[in-house]
């Protein structure tokens, strides 16, 4: 049996993609009013078919408590993925952690932003 790790950052972008806001990996030049950045980073590997990719969900908004709104709204998503497949079904979700959403204004800008650290124990399916 051979696994590929799948592109999970983009998996956790699909996962969170139906909030109504922008999500991707970069904040936008022109920044819109509320969006999320998923950002990978790093986690262990367990075994040959089985790893614990961490991310940061960051999302921001016009004030803090939309942000905050938005936050717990993508914690939702991803607290809910045990038993799901990520990634159109490249690895298999058996565990998910979600830290609590935290108020973390962005410090070049000052604008709102809450922001949790993603940690499912994904089982990499056969390539």
């Amino acid at each position: 049996m051979t696994s590929t790790l799948p592109p999970l950052v983009q998996a956790v972008i699909q996962a969170v993609d139906g909030l109504g806001v922008p999500v991707s990996t970069e904040v936008p030049p022109a920044r819109p009013s509320s969006f999320i950045r998923v950002t990978a980073t790093g986690g262990p590997t367990r075994n040959i078919v089985q790893v614990d990719p961490t991310f940061l969900v960051e999302c921001w908004a016009a004030s803090s408590v939309a942000a905050e709104t938005l936050a717990r709204a993508a914690w939702t998503v991803l607290a809910n993925t045990r038993g799901t497949s990520l990634g159109d079904g490249a690895a298999w979700v058996a565990q998910s952690v979600v830290t609590l959403p935290v108020d973390y204004p962005d410090a070049r800008t000052g604008s709102p932003r809450f922001q949790f650290l993603y940690q499912p124990t994904l089982n990499l399916l056969e390539a």
